[in-house]
């Protein structure tokens, strides 16, 4: 499905270098995919994304050739990726039926994709690295601890950042 946004960019201002994987402070439940791109969606939130995941289905919002706005210095070069999940969630919380379909079944193969897309590498990037311009995919939170731009903290530290690059290294 797809659900547009008037706050975003229809043209890139860079080539895409980071995915930017989000947690958008939601259960991890069927349906909340579409809920988190109709929610951006409002003109008065000022916020996109890419692309919107949850246990059941990928909703698209921005795409890909244009800019979405979710994480001040890396929305130029970035492809943005919400998720029905918390950052507070725990290691046991990611293990969860649910959170584990979300990572295996919508998010890891569209990472994959949009690696296989934009020919970006399967690794999983530290701020270092991002300030170095290195290619790959990171967090929100990772994108503010390198450019010091929002208070985000999401994916949060437990964030299963290694099983997902796994995951994505089998789709590829």
């Amino acid at each position: 499905r797809l659900v547009p946004n008037p706050s975003s960019y229809p043209t890139r201002q860079q080539a895409v270098r980071v995915v930017v994987v989000h947690t958008a402070e939601t259960p991890c439940e069927e349906g909340r995919a579409y809920n988190i791109a109709a929610y951006l969606a409002n003109p008065a939130i000022r916020a996109s994304t890419h692309w919107a995941v949850d246990p059941g289905e990928t909703v698209a919002q921005v795409p890909e050739e244009g800019t979405a706005w979710a994480a001040p210095g890396a929305n130029a070069d970035g492809i943005q990726i919400e998720q029905a999940a918390y950052a507070g969630f725990t290691a046991d919380d990611w293990q969860g039926a649910e959170q584990q379909r979300m990572l295996r079944t919508q998010l890891a193969p569209l990472v994959a994709g949009i690696c296989r897309r934009w020919d970006l590498p399967a690794v999983w990037l530290a701020a270092a690295d991002l300030l170095a311009g290195k290619a790959g995919a990171t967090d929100h939170n990772t994108v503010n601890l390198a450019y010091g731009a929002s208070d985000h903290w999401d994916c949060g530290p437990s964030f299963p950042s290694g099983l997902l690059m796994e995951l994505v290294r089998a789709e590829l």
